[in-house]
Formats: structure tokens, sequence, C-alpha cells
């Protein structure tokens, strides 16, 4: 998401004032630099022109404090652009001058350009933040401390502090909305639908961001409408919805062409290649990953080299080009390895492990996924620890603290003894109580890691559209049957089943429907095998079938109990003489296959006989 950014280049909101009269004192130059600040038509390309005009105006006559408050907004406009290293040359500079000069409001923004600037090269930012909250309570003006909380909001959700987040974001919208601050609002929106996102509320998400959406354009900022369009692409790439998230990503592309922005066209160059990618349009996909790359690597953002570079692997994978991919993941590790925490780790694992099993290196691959299991789990036993222990030191430090004040009470004042052991007697209780409450809240902890664990364990395995197994999941237990097919000596057969003309039930009648006839189909399936075998969503309106201890020629008893409990089910929106039928292709694993994919393979072409011979058949 691009969130970073956004809060960057939406300040005061202030009526305009003209921008060609050259000012004649400190006054007339802030009213300028205001006007051009909410100018909302102009680039950010176009405000950097002004600003230079400005600054030189400012230098020239010797207005300190203006220069500063210039130079501040130009690193805000960089760092939106994506020009890093030309913001931390302004940072370096004039982060000083504003401590010097007790400019609080300018030291905090340029605070937040460096946070911006440290997350992209995996720096600590922590500190930065803690010196805004602080100088936060020294600012009066009410504009500025919402623009603050905002930009805190934003640096707390680019550490994974959603719930920090969530609270400067509440401060500065219940002040934008005090003010009728139509833009911080818009903002704060924008910032709530990415945490939404993160918490997996695409819907929710979207809601907030088209309402957001409405702002900018009224206002004419095609900077923030970029943004925003770029941000919805997002929430629709998350819910499947790849059209809509074109047409996003497209008019976000056009958008950021019409503005010279380059880092918006590497951005959504970037998520063009997620979308591709979804799709299985692994060329096209790579297309875009290299282009997006190119302008990360210039500016050193290693979080996005790290995206990007694992879409582009995953791509090269899927296309079977080895080598390109193993020399990606050489050149990645050292990235990878600068980042201390387990974030990254595990996707990098995955791949590798992927690789493994490309290059038929299957012990590896399974090697590697265990490991990458395993990582999963200490991570939430570590971090279940480090809370108990957190909230074990703070009990004892409470304890600690009233055993001392009593025993310096009871020291002091031997005459009131008797009133001193009543006074221990309810810090006791006290401290039991929170004890109790320590225990309760450690519990819950464990059991939301455990929730949280099993529910992503179970996502992982699950096709979200039917609850069906997904490609993953079906193609790791026609592993495990070939294996022990292979073993035991017993038949084994495997089947990919596709759905007859399912293209124009989406053209004809809308993706919906033909949603709830991939959710039927999946229920006539369920009902017509045993509970020994297995299907699972092998893509799009694609199944694959897992026979275990059954021979090639019962496949047309399968064929016909699927035909009559799908001929059952009623789909809405469907004409009540449409015929649902598909075609099936299956294949028995025999002495020649080497792996379970050589039998899948033979089931493919049955089943492509299958459909040039007719459709709504068999064949084996």
């Amino acid at each position: 998401m691009r969130v970073l950014i956004v809060f960057l280049v939406l300040l005061l909101s202030l009526p305009s004032f003209p921008l060609f009269a050259e000012a004649t004192n400190e006054v007339e130059f802030n009213e300028e630099l205001i006007a051009l600040k909410v100018d909302y038509a102009l680039s950010p390309n176009k405000k950097l022109e002004a600003l230079e005009t400005l600054i030189l105006l400012a230098e020239s006559n010797d207005w300190r404090h203006s220069e500063i408050r210039s130079q501040v907004y130009k690193a805000e406009i960089l760092i939106s652009l994506e020009q890093i290293q030309s913001a931390q040359k302004i940072v370096d500079l004039y982060l000083p001058r504003t401590k010097a000069a007790h400019l609080l409001e300018s030291r905090a923004r340029l605070q937040l350009v460096q946070i911006t600037i440290n997350t992209t090269q995996n720096k600590p930012t922590i500190d930065l933040i803690n010196n805004i909250e602080e100088n936060i309570l020294l600012i009066e003006n009410e504009k500025v401390v919402a623009d603050l909380n905002s930009g805190l909001g934003i640096a707390f959700y680019t550490i994974r502090n959603n719930e920090s987040a969530l609270k400067h974001l509440e401060n500065a919208r219940k002040i934008y909305k005090k003010m009728g601050d139509e833009i911080g609002l818009s903002e704060t929106l924008n910032s709530l639908a990415n945490i939404f996102s993160d918490e997996s509320e695409p819907d929710i998400a979207i809601q907030y961001l088209s309402e957001a959406l409405k702002v900018m354009r009224k206002f004419g900022d095609k900077h923030g409408e970029s943004i925003l369009l770029y941000n919805l692409a997002q929430n629709y790439i998350a819910k499947q919805d790849f059209e809509e998230a074109q047409k996003s990503l497209a008019s976000t592309l056009k958008l950021n062409q019409e503005l010279d922005d380059i880092a918006g066209i590497a951005w959504t160059n970037h998520s063009l290649g997620l979308v591709f990618e979804e799709q299985n349009n692994y060329e096209k996909a790579l297309l875009y990953y290299q282009q997006a790359l190119v302008f990360f690597k210039d500016n050193n953002d290693k979080t996005n080299i790290i995206n990007v570079s694992l879409g582009k692997i995953n791509c090269l994978i899927e296309l079977e080009q080895s080598n390109e991919a193993n020399q990606e993941l050489l050149v990645l590790k050292p990235i990878i390895d600068e980042y201390k925490d387990e974030y990254w780790q595990a996707p990098y694992q995955r791949l590798n492990a992927k690789l493994y099993a490309l290059n038929n290196d299957y012990k590896a691959a399974y090697e590697t996924q265990v490991e990458v299991t395993n990582r999963f789990n200490d991570r939430y036993k570590s971090d279940a620890n480090n809370d108990i222990q957190e909230l074990l030191i703070k009990f004892d430090l409470n304890k600690k603290a009233n055993d001392n004040r009593i025993l310096q009470q009871e020291n002091e004042l031997q005459e009131l003894r008797l009133k001193q052991k009543q006074k221990e007697s309810t810090i006791w209780r006290m401290a039991m109580a929170f004890a109790v409450l320590i225990m309760v809240l450690i519990g819950y902890l464990l059991q939301r890691i455990l929730v949280n664990r099993n529910h992503f364990q179970e996502m992982a395995l699950k096709d979200h559209l039917t609850g069906a197994p997904n490609r993953r999941a079906i193609l790791e237990f026609a592993e495990r049957q070939y294996q022990l097919s292979k073993r035991n000596r017993t038949p084994l057969t495997v089947a990919i089943i596709d759905l007859d003309f399912f293209k124009s039930i989406n053209d004809n009648y809308g993706h919906d429907v033909g949603d709830e006839v991939l959710k039927a189909f999946s229920t006539a399936i369920s009902s017509s095998i045993r509970s020994q075998d297995q299907f699972g969503r092998y893509g799009g309106e694609e199944w694959l079938l897992v026979l275990t201890n059954t021979p090639v020629e019962d496949v047309s008893i399968i064929f016909e109990r699927i035909t009559k409990n799908l001929s059952s089910i009623e789909v809405d929106s469907l004409p009540a003489g449409l015929k649902i039928t598909f075609s099936l292709g299956a294949a028995q694993v025999d002495k020649k296959d080497t792996t379970v994919n050589k039998t899948i393979n033979r089931a493919d072409t049955n089943l492509y006989q299958a459909k040039e011979s007719g459709r709504n058949k068999a064949i084996f």
C-alpha cells in the first residue's frame, strides 16, 4: 500500500492566495507558501518548481524561519515522489536548524520524513516516533496536532503496530471532523483503510477509500487521487476482483503519466505484475516486475526491492526458469538478512522450497518448508513468552515497590503499626487481584495466538470461494497418496474435471452467478466421493480428483454420481432449462509415472480429448 506518503502532501486547508506577486515581507511570503500547499490542481513537480523561487527569495532576504518552512515542504514533496536521496539531504541540513530555531512543527515534520526514509531502508524509527509524541504535547495549533497525529498513525502502521496507529488516527480524525477539514478526514480514511486491508477486511477498506476519493476529486488533487486509486486496486486484488483492480490501476497509471510521477508508475507496475501473477500470466507479470525494480533499486528502497523481487522470483519459478530464479534468490538474500525479524524470511524460504521442487529435489523442498513452519511456530512461542515475561516483570516490580513502601512505613510509623498492617493487607489483596488479572490476560493471549495460528493454517489450504481444498492442498494429498500407492502397490486414479462453457456463464449471467455454480459443483463432487478420496480446486473452473485404491475404470461411476448430484442442485439466476455439464479426464498411476505430475498430465490430456470430442463425458 502507498500509505507513507499521503500525509506528507495533505497540508493546511486554508484559502488560496496569489502566487505571482513577489512577497515583500515574511507575512506575505508565508501566505504564498500556504496558497501553494492548498493548490491541489498543481502536480508535485510543478510545486517543486514554484518552491525553488520561494526558497531563493527567502534566502536572499535572510528570512530564516520562512526558508526552513519552505525546505520542510520541499522535503515532504520529494519523499512523496520517493526521491529519497534529495529528501535526506534536506533533513540532514535543516533538522538541526529547526531545533536551534525552536520550530517544533517543522522539526516534527522533518522527523516524519526521516521515518519514511528509515522505513524504506530498514533503519530504526522508534526514537523519532517517541520524540514526535513528546513534542505534540507542546504544540497548541489544532491543525498541526491533527497532522502530526495522522503522520504518527502512518508511522506506527509501517512498523506493524496497528493498535498505536489506530489511536493516533482516531485523535486526528476527531480534530479534523471538529474543524470541518475534508482533506484531513480523507487522508485519515485512507490510512484507516490500509489498516483494515491488513486485517483482511477489503470491503470496509474499499468503502473508506471511495469516500476519500470523492474528496480528492472535489479538490482536484490528482496526486492524492492516484494514490487512492492505487490502494483501491490493492483491495480489489485481495478480493480476487482482477477486472476492477486493472481498471483502477489503468486510471492510476494514466494519472501518474500526466503528473510525471515515476514513483507512482513504479508502484503501479508492481501492482500490475501482482494482478497478472495472480491470474497465472507469469510472462506479463515478469515484465511489470522488472520495470518496477529499476526504480526501487535506483532509490535503494529495500522494502519494495524485496516485495517486487519475491514476485519476480515466483514468476521465474512458474516459468521453469530455475537458473534465473536461483540467481535472483542469491542476490536478494543479503537484503533479506538485514531484517532482524522473520517477516521476510518465511516467503523467501517458501520460494526456495518451490525452487527445490521445480528441480525435483523434493527432500530439500520438504525440509525447507518444514523449516518455514517451525520458524512460524517458534515466532508465535517467542512472542507469547515475551508477553508473559513482560507481564511478570511488571508484576514483580509492582510487588517489590509495594513491599518497600510497606517496610519504610513500618520503620517510620511504629506507633501506627495496626493501621499499617491494615494497609498492607489491602495492598496484598490488590497485588493478588493484579496477579489474577495478569494470568487471565496471559490465558487470553495464548488462546488468541492458538486461534490465529489454526486460522492461518486452515486458510493456507482452503479455496476461499468454495471452502474446498485449494491447489496446494490437493496436490499435497495427491503426492502422499502417490507415495502410498507406489509403496503398497495399490491402484491410484487421478482425474481432472473442467466445467463446460463456464466462461459463457460468467459472460452471460455475471461472475456472482459463476461463483454460485462453482460452489454448487464443489458440493456435487463432495457428495459423490468416499471419505478416503479427496478433491480440490485446481484453478479457475478446473478441479483435481484423487481416488485412492481405485482402478481407473471406476471413474465412469464417479462421473455419473457427480452428474446426478449436480443436476439436483438449483442455482439461482440460471434459467431452469440450462443444464450444467462437465468434462473429465482420468489416468491411473502406472510404473512409468516417476512422479504424480506425470499421471496428472496424462489425465489432463484425456480431459482435452473429452472436450474436443463434444464435452459432457469422461475419457480415461
